[in-house]
Parts: C-alpha cells; sequence; structure tokens
C-alpha cells in the first residue's frame, strides 16, 4: 500500500486553526497518524509476504506488535480529531478532549459547527468505530487476548 493518497493537502487545511495552536497540533498528528498506519500496512505485508525478515521473532509476536500498532494508531487518529474539535469549539482545559466524550448527545448537542457535530455522530453510531474500540483496541490495551490451549496425555517427542 503506498502512502495515503490524501484528497485535500490535510497539513494545508490545518494551517485555518492556528488561531488555536493546540488544535492545529492535534490535528497534523492527527494526519501523521493516518501516514503511519499506511506505513505500517506496507510493513506488515512485507513481512508476512517474507519481502521483509521476521528476525528472530516468532510470527505470532510480529503480528500481536503489528495488530496493537494499528489499533492504538487507529484510535489515535480518531482521538486526535476529537481532540482538535474539543480544543475549538469547548471550553478550554488542560486536559485534551476524548472521542468518547465528544461523542455523548450531550456533548455533540450543544455543538455549534454543524459539520464537527456530523462527524462526532457518525463516529459514534458507526459499527467499525464500536468494534474498533471494544473489540480491539481495548482488548488489545486493557486484557489479555484469548489464546487458544490444547491439553492433550500424549507426550510430545521432542520433550
Amino acid at each position: 500500500m503506498p502512502a495515503f493518497t490524501w484528497p485535500f493537502d490535510p497539513l494545508g487545511a490545518t494551517r485555518g486553526v492556528e488561531r488555536v495552536e493546540q488544535a492545529r497540533t492535534y490535528a497534523v498528528w492527527a494526519v501523521w497518524s493516518v501516514d503511519a498506519a499506511c506505513y505500517l500496512c506496507d510493513l506488515d505485508n512485507d513481512v508476512f509476504n517474507k519481502v521483509r525478515p521476521l528476525g528472530d521473532f516468532p510470527p505470532d509476536t510480529v503480528d500481536l506488535a503489528h495488530a496493537r500498532w494499528a489499533a492504538g494508531t487507529a484510535m489515535t487518529a480518531i482521538d486526535l480529531c476529537g481532540a482538535a474539535i474539543g480544543c475549538l469549539h469547548f471550553t478550554a482545559r488542560e486536559k485534551a478532549y476524548d472521542i468518547e466524550e465528544l461523542t455523548r448527545p450531550n456533548n455533540r448537542s450543544t455543538l455549534q459547527c454543524g459539520g464537527c457535530r456530523e462527524w462526532l455522530e457518525e463516529v459514534g453510531s458507526d459499527d467499525y468505530y464500536q468494534d474498533l474500540l471494544k473489540n480491539v483496541r481495548d482488548r488489545l490495551t486493557h486484557r489479555a487476548l484469548g489464546r487458544h490451549l490444547f491439553v492433550t496425555n500424549v507426550p510430545d517427542p521432542d520433550l
């Protein structure tokens, strides 16, 4: 996968929010997060198509590392967009707004920017986002993934 081809100049678009420097920083980091996810996709394809060696790492270790990287990066990009929206349209505070907080109906309804409100509504109701959040990112970050355990009473000849 080549680098993501943006339908607009994303870094140029962030110049419109320079009046709130922190919002611009969040937006630029969100763009870079998407680009990093595209890079990871290339790296993952290269590793598992044997273009790049795994080194001494087992394939499951590399796969888990890439899955955590991808899930965390995707969630980071979404959270950074939310942080930029919060910076621009809500009361200034030290802690950044996160996407879960902004997608709550009471917060969305107070948002004056129609485009931002629509985006937050779409994210909040998007099945892929819910799956990313609950079934992928949370499990990879906050719990151990379930593994299959095979038990046998036949001795392994290699042991």
